[in-house]
């Protein structure tokens, strides 16, 4: 019987501790910068050569901790160099814009394309675009929250996409009970001249007492 075809594309929302990291019957997709990348086995950085060249990270935060300052990056310091060892090492596969040096693997645009579409909007859709064109059993995301009104939100509408685009083709798609994908956002709407929120669905207003607030 041939072996299920399983992946699990991984980023850095809250869910992410619940990924099958030493799973070995996973194929794990994630990215160079994330703190658990030796458990990865293919690995994307598709940010633009010249953006990894910057001598210095974006620095997010510094915290004295009481004995030093801790630093938290985009990425990590030194991460060119990161990269390059990453490259030699035989057990992972590293993809990027192009075969930089010996060891990288160029991005397959034209089959995967040719499988989805030419949308790519962040580097979970490399990721994912990449996955559904594997024809896989499965695909899991976990750390892919996109919760309304956060920073990442504006990548849903593609990332959506293709997971449709998967289901569609009879792929099955999990997706942790934290994840804001495929689910239902309660928001306020406009119904004639005032605001209503429903829950659970479009049209349902819920058990939930609210003030119906009138436009003008």
């Amino acid at each position: 019987m041939k072996e299920k075809l399983k992946i699990s594309i991984n980023g850095f929302g809250p869910t992410a501790d619940q990924a099958p990291l030493d799973d070995p019957t996973w194929t794990k997709m994630g990215l160079p910068w994330d703190d658990s990348w030796e458990k990865f086995d293919i690995l994307y950085e598709m940010h633009e050569k010249n953006v990894l060249e910057l001598s210095s990270p974006i620095i997010l935060t510094e915290v004295w901790t009481g004995t030093t300052v801790q630093t938290k990056a985009h990425r990590p310091l030194m991460y060119w160099k990161i990269l390059k060892d990453l490259s030699m090492d035989k057990s992972k596969k590293l993809y990027m814009q192009d075969a930089y040096w010996g060891g990288v693997l160029a991005y397959p645009y034209e089959k995967v394309i040719k499988a989805t579409r030419d949308y790519f909007i962040s580097s979970i859709t490399y990721m994912l675009s990449h996955a559904i064109s594997m024809a896989p059993d499965e695909i899991a995301l976990f750390g892919v929250d996109l919760m309304p009104d956060e920073e990442w939100d504006y990548q849903r509408s593609c990332i959506e996409y293709l997971l449709g685009l998967a289901e569609g083709r009879g792929i099955n798609i999990s997706l942790p009970e934290g994840s804001a994908l495929l689910k239902f956002q309660s928001k306020p709407v406009r119904f004639g001249a005032i605001f209503i929120e429903y829950e659970k669905r479009y049209g349902i207003l819920g058990a939930t007492e609210q003030k119906f607030e009138r436009w003008t």
